[in-house]
């Protein structure tokens, strides 16, 4: 069985397990999580404002922990 196989097994295993809940979503086959270091305003009622990129070097000095 390929490593292909045995991950998409293991996928299905946890779907019919209902083991992701709201907290722990499972990603869906073909997609994958990403972090964008974006900042976004609002005003108070929650309308856009503007966006910009962060710069890299702030974003991973902010992401530390």
């Amino acid at each position: 069985m390929s490593w292909m196989q045995k991950l998409y097994r293991t996928y299905d295993a946890i779907v019919s397990e209902n083991v992701a809940d709201e907290n722990n979503p499972l990603t869906p086959i073909g997609h994958t999580l990403q972090t964008a270091h974006i900042v976004i305003v609002l005003d108070a009622q929650g309308n856009f404002k503007r966006a910009r990129l962060m710069p890299p070097n702030k974003a991973a000095r902010d992401n530390r922990t």
